[in-house]
């Protein structure tokens, strides 16, 4: 075999071999591969969406019953009382039986001249509101199924992302052991 004949075959069999392994053309051991499909995967995601929901509702305001007091029932009551009170004892005993007589017709009178006023309402309106919770479903993309062409065999994986049309591999050449 001649020179020539040699190094056309050598050269022929490096373009082969470089041909075959893209690896041998490409920097750092990173090539590019033709991705061949790229088929998302989704997953179902349930979203709360909060509202805020008003109304207005009815609200009845009581104030405590009240009692008024007439002071004519009272004065009346005392003299009244006095009086009555005059009417018993004897001497010192007779002004002490009138006191008490003018505090005791006073009391009674003061009962009997008092006006009973119901409870007092006051009705008003008032806005209330409550946080309701719609729920919704939407899908999501998960990831991608990559399936790409390297060498002229097919290989599978997994990306968060769509590559496009070519996905970059790491290439480790390695000598066979025996």
């Amino acid at each position: 075999m001649n020179k020539l004949t040699l190094t056309t075959t050598l050269m022929t069999g490096l373009m082969a071999i470089t041909a075959a392994t893209p690896a041998l053309a490409g920097r750092d051991g990173t090539v590019y591969a033709q991705v061949v499909s790229s088929r998302p995967l989704y997953s179902q995601v349930q979203i709360s969406e909060p509202e805020r929901v008003c109304r207005d509702e009815r609200v009845v305001y009581r104030e405590p019953a009240r009692v008024s007091s007439n002071p004519a029932g009272t004065i009346l009551g005392g003299i009244i009382g006095g009086v009555i009170g005059h009417q018993f004892g004897g001497g010192h005993g007779r002004d002490v039986a009138t006191a008490a007589g003018a505090v005791v017709g006073a009391g009674i009178g003061s009962q009997s001249g008092n006006q009973y006023q119901g409870p007092n309402e006051r009705v008003s309106y008032e806005q209330r509101c409550d946080v309701v919770n719609h729920y919704r479903t939407e899908q999501r993309v998960d990831g991608y199924d990559v399936t790409y062409n390297y060498g002229g065999q097919l290989y599978n994986t997994r990306l968060p992302y769509d590559p496009g049309r070519r996905i970059a591999v790491n290439v480790s050449v390695q000598p066979v052991r025996y």
